[in-house]
């Protein structure tokens, strides 16, 4: 009479062992999907690192460039003011240079006429002693 249930206690010892293994298994596969998250979770964080130093480095360089631009463009308008009055202090010498050709060509002819004026004066001067 206590064969079925013999029987039966061995089919759930059976069962229970069988349930076990597969709780065992089941706990194994989760210690490893817990250990690849683990895992994926670091990847993640150092890949989270490294963009974010990415992009303070991008944003160190775009702030040194946007420097070096202002920098450059203060460097143009001086050299622009500086080329401006170059020219212009050119077109003042160039119009002295006019005046002063000008006044030296004035001269040679007042002297011309000066020596000129001399010599008649001086034969008006010998006529009038003779």
């Amino acid at each position: 009479r206590l064969e079925p249930f013999e029987a039966a206690v061995r089919d759930m010892e059976t069962r229970l062992q069988e349930t076990e293994q597969s709780l065992d298994e089941h706990r194994q596969a989760l210690i490893e999907a817990q250990q690849l998250r683990s895992h994926d979770s670091g990847a993640v964080q150092r890949l989270q690192l490294e963009m974010e130093s990415l992009q303070e480095s991008s944003e160190s360089q775009v702030s040194q460039l946007e420097a070096e631009l202002m920098e450059s463009s203060s460097a143009k308008v001086r050299l622009q003011r500086e080329k401006d009055d170059l020219q212009r202090r050119m077109e003042e010498l160039l119009q002295k240079q006019q005046e002063t050709s000008e006044a030296a060509e004035d001269l040679t002819s007042l002297r011309l006429e000066n020596k000129k004026l001399h010599q008649e004066l001086a034969m008006a001067q010998e006529e009038q002693k003779s």
